[in-house]
């Protein structure tokens, strides 16, 4: 993972501020397809497009599918939580596993993360009636830290051994896939006691309904898209991962300060991209 997160080259030429800024320098694509950064950052439209379907028909249609099933008020606001989720923070490693533009998706998953602390409460009550009790000051260090930690982390071990700068370390995405894997279970487990069991079924649901729906549905429009030249396949990818795979780890944590309930439906809703990814990690790291 580390191979995708560190922000500046250990050596060589100095990259464009934009390149160094995603905290993705192209020195560290090598063969990969994909646009320079700043090229990127002149088509806002690919960031607001990814940004308007994570903020819009995502979160939009797993509520309406959550409120047509006549859901417990808990696992409502739960599973509306989930689907406002900002897109994961490891977007572009899973996107790099797909072959997608993984700077595009570095884009969308940090804006969308900072944006979160605005726009999640906001919509909460809109959707559901239920104002976030907690500060907006807390959401907002909590998703700067999950934004920041792993680059800094990154930095730190570029310092001590800068070796490992040219590329990704044997097995590290399967490493990096199931250690995500044990943490998604890890925040579910850590709820497991207040839930009717008769739920978890409807909860699985609708967690297929965003995987399926959204991120294999999703990647097949827009790769239709970009089949008639609208859009390309790179970015496609980056989209449908970004739109598709969410931070549920931000969202547990605001969910247990109404209840267990509400954070284990809301851990649900994202439970089912750790063992997708598990078998993507393997995978291409057999490929």
């Amino acid at each position: 993972m580390y191979f995708y997160l560190t922000p500046f080259p250990a050596r060589g030429r100095v990259h464009p501020p934009e390149d160094r800024a995603l905290g993705l320098p192209r020195r560290h694509l090598p063969g990969h397809p994909l646009r320079p950064a700043r090229t990127l950052l002149r088509r806002p439209d690919l960031l607001a497009a990814g940004l308007v379907f994570l903020y819009g028909p995502v979160p939009l249609s797993i509520w309406g599918a959550a409120l047509a099933a006549g859901l417990a008020p808990d696992i409502l606001f739960g599973a509306t939580l989930a689907a406002l989720s900002p897109a994961i923070v490891l977007a572009p490693f899973f996107t790099d596993m797909i072959g997608g533009n993984r700077v595009l998706a570095a884009m969308v998953s940090v804006v969308s993360t900072l944006l979160s602390p605005l726009l999640v409460p906001a919509m909460l009550e809109a959707l559901v009636g239920r104002a976030v009790t907690v500060p907006v000051w807390t959401i907002a260090l909590n998703a700067g830290a999950l934004v920041g930690l792993p680059v800094l982390v990154a930095l730190a071990l570029r310092r001590a051994r800068p070796s490992l700068i040219e590329g990704p370390l044997p097995g590290e995405r399967i490493a990096t896939s199931i250690l995500f894997f044990f943490f998604m279970w890890g925040v579910i487990a850590s709820s497991l006691g207040g839930v009717d069991l008769l739920s978890v079924p409807v909860l699985v649901g609708l967690a297929l309904l965003q995987e399926y729906a959204f991120f294999f549905g999703l990647r097949w429009a827009l790769g239709r898209m970009a089949g008639r030249g609208l859009l390309s396949l790179p970015n496609a990818k980056a989209l449908a991962v970004c739109i598709g795979i969410k931070n549920g780890a931000l969202t547990a944590g605001i969910a247990l300060t109404f209840s267990e309930t509400a954070a284990l439906s809301s851990g649900l809703i994202t439970l089912l991209s750790a063992p997708l990814f598990v078998l993507f990690g393997i995978l291409r790291e057999r490929a």
